[in-house]
């Protein structure tokens, strides 16, 4: 990463106060990016969990179009199929103390609607809960925190 003098100590109070971890991730690469359904994504501002040996990461596509989640349960050394989810492009994944992941999407379809995706078996299923948010801003980048 290349950063300035002040994005250097803005990481490095992120990563003391528990809110932000930086660690290197071997990325899939080979013919996930170039055949079928995920050739058009790539892994631009990603999100990832890790859980155990479960890494979770996000992916994205162009403007408008959903985003999806692959997963690696042997700590990136091999990575499955992405999942992708109608409707839904995912903005956000993170973990809670309990093991649950969420991610965030934007509903394309439902203005002012955000889907919440929830996993407790570290990405394997997924529930599904569609949440009225007002004015969600047209540019929606976030973390998410437990509280």
């Amino acid at each position: 990463m290349n950063l300035d003098v002040s994005e250097y100590y803005r990481q490095k109070n992120l990563k003391q106060s528990g809110l932000q971890e930086i660690a290197p991730v071997i990325l899939p690469e080979g013919d996930m990016e170039a055949e079928g359904e995920a050739s058009e994504y790539h892994f631009g501002w990603p999100h990832a969990v890790m859980i155990e040996n479960v890494i979770l990461v996000t992916i994205r596509r162009g403007f408008g179009k959903p985003g999806g989640i692959i997963r690696s349960i042997d700590r990136g050394q091999t990575w499955e199929k992405p999942r992708f989810f109608d409707d839904a492009k995912i903005v956000v994944l993170g973990d809670t103390n309990s093991g649950k992941v969420v991610a965030a999407a934007v509903n394309r379809h439902k203005l002012n609607t955000l889907n919440v995706l929830i996993s407790k078996d570290k990405g394997e299923t997924w529930e599904r809960h569609d949440v009225d948010v007002a004015n969600i801003p047209q540019h929606l980048h976030a973390r998410i925190v437990e509280h």
